[in-house]
C-alpha cells in the first residue's frame, strides 16, 4: 500500500478519506497486519492531521511493532486531540513502561484509573510500575486491590512475592509464588524466588528444594546453580556446595561472552564465586 496522493481534494473530501483509510487500518489490527494497518494510519494522519483517532490507533499499532518511542508520540498526540479514553490512557502506560519511564507511567496510569478504579489490569501496571520504582510496599497494596478486582496471572503474582520479599515478608510471600507457579507450572522463577524466600527463612531443606525445580526447567541459569550451592552450603552439604558453585561459574562463564548483555553482572558474580570458595577453604 503506498501513500495518499491527497493533491487536489477539498477539506471535506479529505475527512472522509481519513475516516475511511483509519478504518481500514482497524480491520487489518483485527488480522495482526500491523505493518499494512500502520500505513492506513499515516494515509488517515496525512489526509486530516487532526484526526485524533487515526493518532491513538496509528500509536496502539506502533507498540505492538516494538517501536516505542514513536508509541509514544502517538499516543500523546492523540491525547492532545482529544482521545482522552481509557484504552489511550493504558497503551501509553505499556509503551511508557517499556521505555523505562516509570514516573510518566505512574502518573498516566492514575490518569487512567480514573475512567474505571476497579480495573484489574490497570491496577496490576500500577504494581509493576511501583515495583520498578522501588515502592515495593505501595506495589504490594496495588497487587492485593489487582486480585481483589479479579485479576490473577502468573505476572500479577510473580510481582506480588518480590515485592513481599523486598518488604521483608518472606512468610508471606510463599502464597504469592505458590499462587504464580499454579498460573505458570512450567516456570523456573517462581520457584526460584520462592527458594530465595525460604532461603531468607534459614529452611535451607525447602529452598534446596525449589531451587531443584528451577534448575530442571532453566539448567543453564548460572545464577540458580550458585543460590542453590548457598542453600546447601547453610545445611551443611560440603559437597554439594562446591559442585553447584564450580557449575555456577561455569555457566556464568558463558553468559560472560562479549556480545552478551549479561557480561558484567555474570562477571561480578564469578569474581564473588572465587572469593566465596577461598573463604570456605575450597
Amino acid at each position: 500500500m503506498d501513500i495518499l496522493n491527497i493533491a487536489g481534494f477539498k477539506n471535506a473530501e479529505l475527512k472522509v478519506l481519513s475516516h475511511e483509510e483509519n478504518n481500514k487500518g482497524l480491520d487489518l489490527i483485527k488480522s495482526n497486519d500491523y505493518e499494512t494497518a500502520l500505513l492506513c494510519f499515516n494515509n488517515a494522519i496525512e489526509c486530516n492531521e487532526k484526526n485524533a483517532g487515526a493518532h491513538a490507533n496509528r500509536g496502539i499499532v506502533l507498540m505492538e511493532l516494538g517501536k516505542y518511542a514513536d508509541a509514544e508520540g502517538s499516543l500523546r498526540q492523540a491525547i492532545g486531540l482529544g482521545a482522552e479514553t481509557k484504552v489511550v490512557y493504558t497503551k501509553l502506560v505499556v509503551t511508557l513502561s517499556f521505555l523505562k519511564k516509570y514516573g510518566e507511567s505512574l502518573k498516566y496510569v492514575d490518569i487512567a484509573l480514573d475512567h474505571d478504579l476497579g480495573d484489574g489490569f490497570l491496577l496490576e501496571l500500577k504494581a509493576k510500575t511501583l515495583y520498578y520504582m522501588d515502592r515495593h510496599l505501595d506495589a504490594t497494596v496495588c497487587c492485593g486491590k489487582a486480585i481483589k478486582a479479579g485479576r490473577g496471572n502468573y505476572h500479577l503474582y510473580m510481582y506480588y512475592g518480590m515485592a513481599l520479599v523486598s518488604c521483608g515478608e518472606h512468610e508471606k510471600s510463599l502464597a504469592a509464588f505458590d499462587k504464580s507457579i499454579e498460573y505458570g507450572p512450567y516456570k523456573a522463577m517462581p520457584y526460584e524466588k520462592k527458594g530465595g524466600a525460604y532461603y531468607e527463612l534459614e529452611k535451607y531443606e525447602k529452598s534446596i528444594a525449589c531451587y531443584d525445580k528451577a534448575i530442571i526447567m532453566d539448567p543453564e541459569n548460572g545464577f540458580y546453580f550458585f543460590n542453590r550451592g548457598m542453600s546447601k552450603h547453610y545445611n551443611g552439604d560440603r559437597k554439594g556446595t562446591f559442585d553447584d558453585l564450580m557449575k555456577a561459574v561455569d555457566l556464568l562463564r558463558k553468559e560472560a561472552d562479549p556480545t552478551n548483555k549479561g557480561r558484567v553482572a555474570s562477571d561480578e558474580k564469578i569474581t564473588e564465586i572465587k572469593k566465596l570458595l577461598s573463604l570456605m577453604g575450597f
